[in-house]
């Protein structure tokens, strides 16, 4: 495929450095939507840039206006993705006050997330990288991901009064993406996302007073539904 190099604008010209920056920006998330299509449905080490390129029906010389190598790319989309979800976790519960509610934030967050973009939801667990890491992991690919883990932390760890097990963050990491994917079988039978979350409801305490009794050390005993004890 040949395309025309992208111009390259005059320093009098405001408004066609803007057109420019409007239309690079265009391009970028061409790659980018394309390059989350492939990683989801193929996975990021079987997915090649041409296939990229050819999926955006740019050329190959234009990946490498935006992107140095494909490892940059798959840093900005799972970058965008743990952004976007963490975002949520943010205006679910406002200020939680428990573990109890800290946790059904981030549940939450995640469901919410899932049901309007189940591809990028998908991308986030599908590589399986949470498993492999390491508290000190700086392989540039696994930064997103230790990022996640380390947001996910910063909004629990306040509630607990022992310290959060990294082993069972990620299974709680794992526990939390089974129990959201479940809401895709709501979906098969044709209910919208509001009757989905409502029809989850009742499973989604159930699932946090689970998952709060396996974290842990919640400052109100109650949180995991532990009996009170005696004065």
């Amino acid at each position: 495929m040949t395309e025309a190099p992208e111009a390259q604008a005059g320093p009098h010209s405001t408004g066609h450095r803007t057109r420019l920056q409007k239309r690079a920006s265009k391009t970028r998330n061409r790659l980018l939507k394309a390059a989350l299509q492939l990683f989801r449905e193929k996975g990021i080490e079987a997915t090649a840039i041409v296939e990229i390129t050819e999926l955006a029906d740019l050329g190959k010389g234009t990946f490498y206006r935006h992107f140095s190598n494909k490892g940059e790319m798959v840093i900005v989309v799972v970058d965008d993705i743990v952004d976007r979800l963490s975002a949520l976790w943010d205006v679910i519960v406002p200020g939680p006050r428990t573990l109890q509610e800290a946790v059904d934030r981030v549940v939450a967050g995640h469901l919410e997330f899932f049901l309007g973009n189940r591809a990028e939801f998908g991308l986030l667990f599908r590589e399986k990288l949470l498993a492999r890491l390491q508290a000190d992991s700086l392989e540039p690919l696994e930064r997103p991901y230790v990022r996640y883990l380390r947001e996910l932390e910063s909004r629990l760890a306040p509630h607990m009064t022992v310290s959060l097990d990294p082993l069972k963050v990620r299974r709680f990491v794992y526990a939390t993406a089974g129990f959201v994917s479940g809401a895709l079988s709501f979906a098969v039978i044709g209910l919208g996302s509001g009757e989905i979350t409502r029809s989850m409801q009742p499973l989604r305490q159930g699932f946090v007073t689970a998952a709060v009794a396996f974290l842990g050390g919640g400052r109100d005993a109650r949180d995991a539904g532990a009996p009170e004890r005696p004065a």
